[in-house]
């Protein structure tokens, strides 16, 4: 049965019975745990929050509701969440993120000590202009390259991307279709951050998450959708003065 998974990753990390707190990390549409698997942040151990259809569940069918996913997610972490926690999501990671702090207040469950929201809209705006009308599996391609953050190799291997384009199309579904008129503030600080240049996530959206949450920062970073993972010297330096 499908499943969401909660693994510590990290080279260097410190064994969880030792770390004074922890970070876990929900990928991006179509990522899995590998793409936190350079980080090393003192003090923390870091834990990447996979849903299934990815990596080494690949062969598990993708969640393609946010309810479902939110919720599975939050079974999930709760055997964890016996000492300070934060979360950081990057596109629809925030969103499942977001969702899931949302529960844990909701359910009277302790909230992360900050959410991190990385190069995502909130949920009150519209998803990409245009993503609903990659039909095909190669215009679907195209637009993963225009922004970024998948090897050419890999989006040339079509063996590989028919494998990995189920959770992906699931994916930017759920990204599209998130839509809430109804904003619901955390009780936790919120951190917004994006990039200068990101051909996918406005300013104006990446700062609209100010509506959630009574505690809000932003900061911009130089670089597209994947800024982090272009610049970790700039960008991990950033977040663990945040999470201390």
């Amino acid at each position: 049965m499908s499943q969401v998974t909660v693994r510590m990753i990290g080279p260097g990390t410190v064994d969880s019975t030792d770390s004074p707190k922890r970070l876990f990390c929900f990928p991006y549409a179509g990522g899995g745990a590998s793409a936190f698997r350079s980080w090393h942040l003192p003090g923390t151990a870091i834990y990447a929050v996979q849903p299934p259809g990815r990596e080494d569940q690949i062969q598990e069918a993708p969640i393609d509701s946010m309810d479902s996913l939110s919720s599975a997610a939050c079974e999930a972490l709760l055997p964890l969440l016996d000492r300070p926690f934060a979360f950081f999501g990057h596109c629809l990671g925030g969103l499942v993120a977001y969702e899931v702090a949302r529960l844990l207040e909701a359910r009277h469950h302790p909230p992360p000590q900050i959410l991190i929201v990385s190069a995502v809209r909130p949920p009150h705006m519209s998803g990409p202009q245009g993503l609903r009308n990659l039909l095909t599996d190669d215009q679907f391609i195209a637009w993963l390259r225009t922004i970024g953050g998948t090897p050419e190799a890999a989006l040339q291997n079509r063996r590989l991307m028919a494998m990995v384009l189920p959770a992906l199309r699931a994916d930017y579904s759920l990204y599209c279709s998130h839509v809430t008129d109804r904003i619901v503030p955390l009780h936790c600080p919120l951190l917004s951050i994006g990039g200068d240049c990101d051909p996918m996530v406005s300013l104006e959206e990446v700062m609209a998450w100010r509506y959630y949450a009574t505690q809000f920062e932003t900061r911009i970073f130089p670089g597209g959708h994947f800024f982090f993972a272009s610049d970790e010297k700039r960008f991990l330096p950033v977040l663990s003065d945040f999470l201390m």
